[in-house]
């Protein structure tokens, strides 16, 4: 029966004590106990991955959080062991600076984060008095997009392509990397800066554009300043002694 199918409500509203009073029909009871029961029911089997409640969810990124920090934990244990003894060759100079970069992103972005939004995918319904919380699919889309987002991040060890310097992403260091896991890390940080201007509104973003060095092309070594959004480009006449 469609929304526009439904009879009418009809009687006094709102209803009088005498009609709270009434006691309520039993069989009419019983039917809408097992009518939200069917509702609220937890899907089974394959479905089970298509549920939005937020007790699912919920224990979906706490599990999911704890992996993460499991395999941040082993690359954190391979660190230790390579710096347990002098000269030790366990693992290479790169895959060193990759486990280390992927350790602190892992710790931080796969687990941190995540197991706060679990706590409060769990917690915060039950504080509230509210059955669910009020963008239920939004919160499974975003599990599935955490979920996926972190294998690809993880694997990236496995195939030597892991971004090695630094999950912080310090220049010079955090521009100075060659591999296409360094490239995705910088674009996601990027991405996720830009996300955060443009919530602010009015900020200025400025990036400093600095010429490499023996450049003939540009004697002067000027250092532009590009202001975000407004296409301007002044330069500014650095010192000799700044220049080196």
């Amino acid at each position: 029966m469609s929304p526009h199918d439904q009879p009418a409500p009809e009687g006094p509203y709102p209803p009088t004590e005498e009609m709270l009073a009434q006691p309520v029909d039993p069989d009419f009871d019983c039917a809408s106990k097992e009518r939200l029961r069917r509702a609220w029911k937890t899907p089974t089997g394959i479905r089970y991955l298509t549920a939005v409640n937020n007790t699912e969810v919920g224990v979906w990124y706490s599990l999911t959080a704890l992996v993460f920090m499991l395999m941040a934990g082993v690359m954190g244990l391979i660190i230790r062991l390579q710096l347990a003894v002098p000269e030790n060759d366990l693992v290479s100079a790169d895959r060193f600076n990759q486990l280390f970069t992927m350790h602190g992103s892992a710790m931080m972005f796969l687990f941190a984060v995540p197991m706060f939004e679990a706590l409060s995918i769990l917690i915060l319904p039950a504080l509230l008095g509210a059955r669910d919380m009020p963008f239920p699919r939004l919160s499974a889309f975003g599990y599935w997009c955490f979920l996926i987002g972190g294998i690809f991040v993880i694997s990236s060890i496995f195939f030597d392509v892991a971004p090695n310097s630094g999950w912080f992403m310090y220049p010079p260091l955090g521009h100075q990397g060659r591999g296409a896991g360094q490239r995705h890390l910088a674009s996601g940080a990027v991405v996720h800066r830009g996300r955060q201007h443009r919530g602010g509104g009015g900020t200025d973003r400025r990036r400093a554009e600095v010429p490499p060095a023996g450049d003939a092309r540009q004697p002067d070594a000027a250092l532009r300043v590009v202001c975000g959004g407004r296409g301007r480009h002044d330069p500014v006449r650095l010192p000799a002694a700044d220049r080196r």
